[in-house]
């Protein structure tokens, strides 16, 4: 029957039939989702499933149990069934604001310290949550929204234990000049036809993990584009003033401060004839933050901003923003931005004053990873002194904060044949390479072998390098982009024999069913 009925792992995006009994589904055969993944709850870690004697002879048992009533079922969960996120480390108690930049993490970096490494990828983690969960099927009504709702979000996506607890969902829309970078559903019943859900705000409320962390931590998501790179192509190339506010900076002039149009329309657009996006992705955060700050007043709190690629230059923003405003000068309240892949945001002026009102900026920086280069003019390697020139130029982008220099190349489990801009800029390979990072001596360097600048094996799983990506070399056995949701989100209805698109649950900040609506939704 299976034989007949389920498309198998040799397909680049296989989708399996769902089992056929209670019984059949227990077992491990069935279980192998996820490109044929399995997680090890003893070890955390994702292998090839196995099928042994035993557990064929429980097939064959459980086939002739449920000859007479089989029958086709949704699947109950489209995840392994334990996930941990990084553990924080021992040392983030006494040290958080040193790590959070108080010092620009200065003697930090090279090499890198253990205790920001682990913060690094916890944040980095949250970031990847945003991808993890987001609708971009592009035939799915849903497609631009989160599949799952803010109160189970970290348990749809496994990503467990962390402590934080989401309050809010931010939702962007964008000029209709800025079509590439928003994924804007077509379908007739489109769960919105203008808006993107583009992340989150958290903060930590497990009183274990406050105190591993030293404060009460409140955290900003921003997600990046699902496109790949061609947005980076298609922003729009224009320095225009921030905008942000008419309010005039406190002893500053932003006269001469100019960031990149695309982005600062979609963290400012509005429509008052969407259902999401009545109010900006800006006014969005900064209500929910001033909310989080009145409701733990007295204690000590923190910022942090995460986001890769394009929410990276999201997160900028919304760091420049949050200072601006005066959310950082409440009880000296500690605001940080650790950001992945991203893109320049504004001007040299931009960036001065982003350090004068006090936010500390790290970028996390693949050699050999395109974006960070855009917007701006490109230049081969051997001219790369002009860009330092250039940077300096009150026309022309500049970088903000302390960049933390990776090379993909360093690692000895990813294939340097595929080193692409996709995988280049994949944000579960920057992950893998800041897990096994230790200095700056593989940098400039093409290596198939491993680096004296990188720890064998690494922290962190290898199998999370091709969630979304081939970049692991083939003597791992790791599918390629192994993480999808099962059937591609379809569910068979018994009732009348069809495969339908499943009611997604009530969206808490809106208060009804996406599907609960009489037709279109703007």
């Amino acid at each position: 029957y299976f034989r007949k009925h389920t498309f198998h792992a040799s397909s680049r995006h296989p989708s399996y039939l769902s089992p056929i009994s209670d019984s059949i589904f227990k077992l491990p055969l069935i279980q192998c989702c996820f490109g044929g993944l399995k997680q090890c709850p003893s070890m955390g870690k994702f292998h090839k499933c196995n099928s042994n004697s035993s557990s064929s002879s429980q097939y064959s048992a459980s086939m002739k149990t449920n000859a007479a009533s089989v029958e086709i079922r949704a699947p109950t969960s489209s995840a392994p069934s334990v996930s941990e996120s990084e553990p924080i480390s021992p040392g983030v108690a006494t040290r958080w604001r040193e790590l959070h930049g108080s010092n620009y993490w200065k003697g930090l970096l090279d090499p890198l310290d253990a205790d920001l490494r682990s913060e690094l990828i916890r944040y980095g983690e949250f970031s990847q949550v945003t991808y993890d969960s987001f609708d971009h099927d592009n035939h799915s009504m849903f497609y631009g929204s989160n599949r799952y709702r803010k109160d189970k979000l970290f348990e749809k996506v496994k990503h467990l234990n962390t402590g934080y607890e989401v309050t809010h969902y931010i939702y962007a829309t964008a000029d209709l000049s800025m079509p590439k970078l928003l994924n804007l559903c077509t379908a007739p019943e489109a769960w919105s036809r203008n808006s993107n859900w583009m992340g989150y705000v958290a903060v930590c409320t497990d009183e274990e993990k406050i105190k591993q962390l030293g404060r009460r931590d409140i955290l900003i998501a921003w997600r990046g584009t699902i496109m790949g790179t061609e947005w980076a192509a298609n922003v729009q190339i224009k320095l225009i003033p921030s905008g942000i506010d008419s309010r005039p900076s406190y002893n500053l002039t932003t006269a001469a401060l100019r960031v990149e149009m695309g982005f600062l329309n979609l963290y400012t657009s509005k429509n008052s004839e969407t259902r999401y996006n009545k109010t900006s992705a800006r006014q969005q955060v900064l209500t929910e933050l001033k909310r989080l700050i009145k409701k733990y007043k007295g204690e000590e709190l923190s910022i942090t901003i995460t986001g890769h690629s394009l929410g990276s230059a999201l997160a900028t923003l919304n760091a420049y923003d949050i200072a601006q405003s005066g959310f950082n000068r409440i009880n000296d309240l500690a605001a940080a931005v650790m950001s992945f892949a991203g893109p320049r945001v504004g001007n040299n002026a931009f960036c001065d004053q982003l350090n004068a009102l006090g936010v500390k900026v790290l970028r996390v920086v693949n050699v050999n990873d395109i974006v960070p280069r855009v917007p701006g003019i490109l230049f081969p390697p051997q001219l790369s002194f002009i860009n330092k020139i250039i940077d300096f130029l009150p026309f022309t982008y500049s970088h903000a904060g302390v960049q933390l220099l990776v090379n993909n190349f360093d690692s000895p489990y990813l294939d340097p044949k595929r080193s692409n801009i996709l995988n280049c800029h994949n944000l579960e390979g920057y992950l893998h390479v800041v897990s096994g990072h230790q200095g700056s001596d593989g940098l400039g360097k093409k290596q198939n072998n491993s680096s004296p600048s990188f720890t064998s094996p690494p922290s962190r799983d290898i199998a999370l390098v091709n969630k979304s990506s081939d970049f692991l070399k083939d003597g791992h056995f790791v599918p390629d982009s192994w993480w999808q949701i099962e059937n591609k989100g379809l569910v068979y209805q018994v009732s009348d024999g069809k495969w339908i698109q499943q009611t997604r649950d009530a969206e808490d900040d809106h208060g009804k069913d996406l599907l609960g609506h009489s037709g279109p939704t703007c």
